[in-house]
């Protein structure tokens, strides 16, 4: 006999979550990622040169990215900004087509656990004696039956919602305490005063 077990099992899913755990990890990189290239535009802007910008403590810090920066020794500022500002750009987009992802493989594996439970739900109630029924107000069997599904594709929407909220919330802790230790101390003033403001 099926059990909710049965449908509920994600292994049997476990292409839709791969896709959704790894567009929504993949999304939120880019999402700090576009910070931190914004936060090189910043500097080099402050700077004379990509030279100036890899002596910078952040970016000393992280021996790839002072590499890859001194390979740009050669070029003028207001190229090397244009290029930063191309892949700000290009970060923002490969985002944008991870959520869209995200969301179509998260609503497709709640549509799909909404039918079975659906139909686990009908045949289930439509199992049930005579008396038992009876036990039940007119219409209550067809709010349980129809609602049933809906409940749990809401509620994937929502954990897929919580986890890439974390995840990103994650990722710009990384790149502030990454960037400036203060610009942290700061960020979180600002966002403890507009939900103050707010409430």
């Amino acid at each position: 006999a099926p059990t909710w077990r049965r449908y509920l099992d994600a292994r049997r899913h476990w292409k839709l979550l791969a896709v959704m755990l790894g567009t929504g990890l993949l999304g939120s990189l880019s999402e700090g990622g576009t910070l931190g290239v914004i936060f090189l535009a910043v500097g080099l802007m402050s700077g004379s040169s990509s030279i100036g910008l890899a002596e910078l403590p952040v970016v000393q810090s992280l021996p790839w990215l002072r590499l890859w920066l001194e390979g740009f020794a050669a070029w003028s500022v207001p190229m090397l900004f244009v290029v930063l500002l191309l892949l700000a750009v290009g970060l923002q987009v490969l985002m944008s087509l991870c959520t869209y992802a995200n969301g179509v493989a998260s609503g497709y594996f709640g549509a799909r656990l909404n039918r079975k439970i659906t139909d686990l739900m009908n045949r289930r109630i439509l199992g049930f004696t005579y008396a038992c029924a009876g036990n039940y107000r007119v219409g209550d069997l067809l709010n349980y039956a129809s609602s049933g599904g809906g409940t749990v594709e809401g509620q994937i929407g929502l954990a897929n919602s919580l986890l890439l909220t974390l995840v990103q919330l994650l990722i710009y802790l990384a790149i502030l305490l990454t960037v400036s230790p203060l610009l942290l101390v700061v960020a979180a003033f600002l966002a403890a005063g507009l939900w103050l403001a707010q409430g």
